[in-house]
């Protein structure tokens, strides 16, 4: 059977090529989603997804992000829209979207992390394609043999000049191959949409964010983030790309192999106990 599989892809976090004591402290990690859809359940999702935002009298042409939770708490508001709802009306939105997309069967994710705590020495375009160059090499371990299943992968836009960098960098990677995959199954550019016109990078985007807040949660030792943790044990972590209920390497991947992450495998125990 031929499946052609789009994966949307968001950041969550910052990196830092030489981090200061208050981005270490602001930004403690740099992540990012790959969340796989087949066309032909994205199609359903996309209807589904216009169905809930006319449920919540949102614009059609608008989007909530991860990070409006969080604004809103200190009454900042990214676009007038959001004036007109309260968190917990936004919280029960997201939990709505991510739900919606829990029960598509073809719905599945990774994820990628950085950490700023530690001395980062490589530029910020070659440690977001990296990330990306391991989303690319799990979509295409993931192509039957001899199969003729197709991946592309889409990200959220980004300024012109790091975007026509990042795409320089894949298109040679898609091209060439690596030492461990030749793409043949992937898409040979890389695709942008804009989140608010996408329904697909909105919910990389949640990914993304509920991710980086279990990552503070589990690797810092941080007593919060309930409702991140109550999300990703209900809806992300059972979805979370794995072998023999192994995540590590598989659904989590480390990004760069020589970069330290103390505490990951609290991280990693946590998910593989909501498996």
């Amino acid at each position: 059977m031929n499946n052609t599989t789009i994966i949307f892809s968001d950041e969550a976090g910052q990196y830092y090529k030489k981090p200061n004591d208050k981005q270490i402290i602001s930004d403690p990690f740099y992540v990012r989603s790959a969340v796989y859809l087949t066309t032909e359940e994205y199609i359903a999702f996309q209807k589904d997804i216009i169905t809930l935002k006319k449920k919540y009298n949102l614009p059609i042409n608008e989007e909530v992000k991860w990070s409006d939770i969080y604004e809103l708490q200190k009454k900042r508001y990214r676009a007038d829209f959001l004036k007109d709802y309260s968190i917990d009306k936004l919280k029960q939105y997201i939990t709505d979207y991510i739900s919606i997309a829990h029960l598509k069967q073809s719905i599945k994710y990774v994820f990628t992390i950085s950490g700023n705590r530690y001395q980062n020495t490589a530029d910020k375009e070659y440690i977001i394609f990296a990330h990306l160059q391991n989303i690319y090499q799990r979509a295409q371990f993931d192509a039957t043999d001899e199969s003729n299943d197709f991946y592309m992968v889409i990200i959220d836009d980004m300024n012109e000049t790091s975007l026509n960098n990042l795409r320089q960098r894949c298109c040679d990677l898609l091209h060439n191959g690596d030492r461990f995959v030749d793409y043949s199954n992937l898409n040979q550019s890389l695709l942008v949409e804009k989140s608010e016109q996408s329904a697909g990078i909105q919910i990389a985007d949640y990914a993304a964010g509920i991710f980086n807040s279990v990552a503070k949660k589990y690797i810092l030792e941080k007593n919060s983030y309930d409702y991140a943790n109550r999300l990703y044990s209900m809806y992300i972590a059972p979805k979370i790309r794995r072998k023999n209920k192994k995540i590590l390497g598989y659904g989590i991947m480390k990004i760069t192999k020589n970069m330290t992450i103390p505490n990951l495998n609290a991280l990693i125990e946590a998910t593989e106990s909501y498996l």
